[in-house]
């Protein structure tokens, strides 16, 4: 695209001073080795820091790259069951966030409240679902920054990943949760300028009657790249059956990332918390259906695809952009993807720090653990995982961001059931819980084995996976012999 690579360096290098300056500043004369002040901030962040964390935290790689894939594999329904299906999900997580925050009040981590509730073998299952959830979030977003700017700025995708994968975890280890939301507000200001401004100088290039012309086309000819009948249909059955995937793959996501609970624990109250979460995913949905209408269905009218111009449809945003705009536009979008990935990495990187600070070393390790061992020890796990994260990152190149996303909803729905049901079922409990997690996630792979790789594979294998769990509590809890007294968790403090 003939911008020199130092172009792109520099983009790593200033975003990476900026954020470290702003983690550090903020927290400089804070104590940082006080769980109450590290971890949550003393309680203190209100709805703006919220609102801005969580949708700066939800809007993944994925949310641009992927959406446009949506949209140039499902047409008109692929943005819209993208948005509705990552969206509606925190229609979930927030009776659960606030229903943990109102029966466990001095809880910080949901594995806290599930050591407490169900006991010792489920709680070490869902430490291995919470760091598998972090090692996926984190290197989806790596491998979508890498993919921008090797596309951009020609630079090499293993150096992009090294070093991204430092600059998050360096603010995060270094700030904490202040600094996480500091930082927020300015990928915030960054996203939502960078956004209108692509979008804007993009859709002057772009002819719209050309754009229709191409839907249709590749709705009635078999031998378009594309081919697709349901291209025009806002509600076709693969659209549809893609929502439903997205929703399962959010659900598990959502559930299991404890960066979420994390922006939750800081704020003021649970009506700071409330209205926080909502206006955050609110301002966030029409994002996904713009990238996916704008991205996705020009893709389609260029006749774009795998072996068509690109070598992966995850590049169809870069190469529409180097297509239709000036080098400054794509200069913009490399930093857009920059900030995002950046952001959504340091929330589970935040929550996994939490999760063996907070829970994991004083329960687990060592019974008289100060605070600031504990934050120690959860830093250099932090780091650990980062460095594994790139590692697989690296070895995902040219992998499908999209193909990625939708196989995880089989692996993280599997144990939403038994989360959710101990929040609010007296009777469910762990033999219960370990039983139907497991028979849902065996089931969900073994109907995705047996479907092939397809649509139909992932969304029978999500909806097995999310529903067989459910039921199975739903049917075998009523016969539990034991009551579960919710009361003691008010009066729980952590070891």
């Amino acid at each position: 695209m003939n911008i020199p690579q130092f172009w792109g360096y520099g983009i790593v290098i200033v975003l990476g001073w900026t954020f470290f300056k702003i983690a550090s500043l903020v927290t400089e004369k804070e104590d940082k080795n006080n769980i109450n002040t590290f971890i949550l901030a003393n309680r203190s962040m209100s709805w703006g820091f919220v609102a801005a964390s969580v949708l700066t935290s939800w809007t993944w790689t994925t949310t641009i790259m992927g959406a446009a894939e949506a949209g140039m594999w499902y047409g008109f329904s692929g943005g819209i069951s993208y948005s509705l299906g990552a969206g509606l999900p925190f229609l979930i997580l927030i009776p659960v966030i606030l229903r943990l925050r109102a029966i466990m009040p001095n809880a910080i981590t949901y594995t806290e409240f599930i050591g407490e509730r169900y006991g010792y073998r489920l709680q070490q299952i869902y430490y291995v679902f919470a760091v598998a959830v972090v090692l996926y979030v984190f290197l989806e977003q790596l491998v979508g920054i890498a993919l921008v700017f090797n596309n951009i700025f020609g630079i090499s995708f293993k150096i992009t990943v090294a070093l991204m994968a430092f600059i998050v975890t360096l603010y995060i280890v270094k700030g904490g949760i202040k600094g996480f939301f500091y930082n927020n507000l300015l990928h915030f200001v960054l996203i939502c300028i960078l956004i209108s401004a692509i979008f804007y100088f993009l859709t002057k290039s772009i002819n719209l009657d050309f754009i229709y012309t191409g839907l249709s086309n590749s709705s009635r000819d078999i031998h378009n790249v594309n081919y697709n009948p349901g291209t025009l249909m806002m509600n076709s059955i693969a659209g549809f059956k893609y929502g439903v995937i997205s929703l399962a793959v959010a659900v598990g996501q959502l559930l299991l990332d404890q960066g979420y609970y994390s922006i939750a624990m800081a704020s003021k109250s649970r009506r700071t918390l409330l209205w926080g979460f909502l206006l955050g995913i609110l301002v966030w949905m029409p994002v996904s259906i713009i990238c996916a209408n704008i991205f996705g269905h020009t893709a389609i009218a260029l006749g774009l695809g795998s072996g068509h111009g690109i070598k992966n449809t995850t590049d169809i945003a870069t190469y529409i952009l180097a297509t239709y705009c000036t080098p400054y536009v794509s200069f913009m979008f490399a930093l857009l993807i920059c900030s995002i990935g950046i952001s959504t990495g340091a929330n589970c990187l935040a929550g996994i720090l939490t999760i063996f600070a907070v829970d994991v070393y004083k329960s687990k390790i060592k019974d008289d653990a100060n605070d600031a061992e504990r934050i120690k020890f959860g830093r250099i796990i932090t780091v650990c995982i980062a460095a594994l994260c790139a590692m697989i990152a690296i070895a995902m190149e040219g992998i499908s961001l999209l193909k990625i996303d939708m196989f995880s909803g089989i692996f993280f729905a599997a144990p939403c059931g038994s989360l959710i049901a101990g929040l609010f079922s007296a009777r469910t409990n762990e033999t219960t819980s370990i039983i139907s997690t497991f028979t849902g996630l065996i089931l969900g792979i073994l109907v995705w084995l047996h479907f092939g790789i397809s649509i139909d594979s992932w969304f029978y294998g999500c909806i097995i996976s999310l529903i067989f769990p459910i039921v199975m509590i739903l049917l075998l809890s009523p016969f539990s012999k034991n009551k579960f007294n919710f009361t003691k968790l008010h009066f729980y403090r952590a070891k």
